[in-house]
């Protein structure tokens, strides 16, 4: 049996699916890929589309970042297609992109942003940026905490950590299908047949369980949408038939809606503190 990585405590298999764990101990979800899976799917590339959806978040996490006295240097590991990098070197800061995948070198640097092409499983290099992104890669790391202890050591004041959360109606519609052996949305939304699936799913508690041991303190969270409409139905319609498409968008958007009345997003946005910088 695995240990959480938040907790170390022993998590249990679902009984419908042997490949997820769940530790009751800080209600972390863990995906151990038992066997290959077919690649079906890749989520790469899509960026026009993700930035339509979530444009409207990064104004939030920066005006809260903003507020600090700092002298602002941005960097994003995992960068993508850059949504958090592209929009701090609009405002006019120094900004650094980090990506195993040099699909948006030559956009990045055209547009003055420095390009460092690195695996964040395995990061060896002088970080000086102060406030550093992670936007939708700590769940796709085997083990997260590695990550946050190397930089904990580095000269970075603020992690902007955006994960999937398991609190969402999305997600806790997808295992009670799963319960009923309806096992589609379970795999599409670990994206098992992807290039890139979801090896974690973050509660409040074990994103606390995994910053307080690295030494970083949760400052504020910020609830971040699934989708909009339009975002939603461009970024599916890269993976999906236009029937699927716009089944899931409908599904999606109701989904999403009972979400805001529960306050209980989709994905979550945790601000985190240095407690080693004074």
């Amino acid at each position: 049996m695995i240990s959480c990585p938040n907790c170390n405590l022993t998590p249990d298999y679902l009984p419908k699916d042997k490949e997820v764990s769940y530790c009751s101990g800080c209600k972390h979800y863990i995906y151990n890929q038992l066997e290959n899976k077919d690649v079906l799917f890749s989520h790469d590339h899509v960026g026009d589309y993700q930035y339509k959806t979530r444009k409207k978040q990064f104004k939030k996490v920066f005006d809260f970042i903003l507020s600090k006295d700092l002298n602002y240097n941005f960097l994003e590991i995992g960068a993508g297609f850059g949504g958090y990098i592209n929009y701090a070197n609009k405002k006019g800061f120094n900004c650094t992109a980090i990506d195993i995948d040099d699909y948006y070198k030559n956009q990045y640097e055209e547009s003055g942003i420095k390009f460092i092409k690195a695996d964040a499983n395995e990061l060896d290099i002088n970080i000086d940026s102060n406030v550093v992104i992670l936007s939708h890669i700590v769940e796709h790391l085997e083990k997260p905490k590695k990550l946050l202890n190397y930089l904990i050591n580095q000269n970075v004041d603020y992690l902007i950590i955006e994960v999937p959360s398991s609190h969402g109606m999305i997600f806790k519609l997808s295992k009670l299908f799963l319960n009923l052996n309806i096992f589609f949305i379970w795999n599409r939304l670990w994206q098992k047949n992807s290039n890139s699936p979801h090896l974690h799913y973050f509660s409040d508690e074990s994103m606390y369980e995994m910053s307080n041991d690295c030494r970083f303190k949760i400052e504020t969270t910020i609830g971040s949408r699934f989708a909009t409409l339009r975002g939603s139905f461009q970024r599916t319609l890269t993976t999906e038939n236009l029937i699927t498409s716009l089944i899931s968008v409908i599904v999606i958007q109701i989904l999403e809606l009972l979400n805001h009345l529960t306050k209980c997003p989709e994905n979550k946005i945790y601000i985190l503190r240095n407690l080693n910088k004074k």
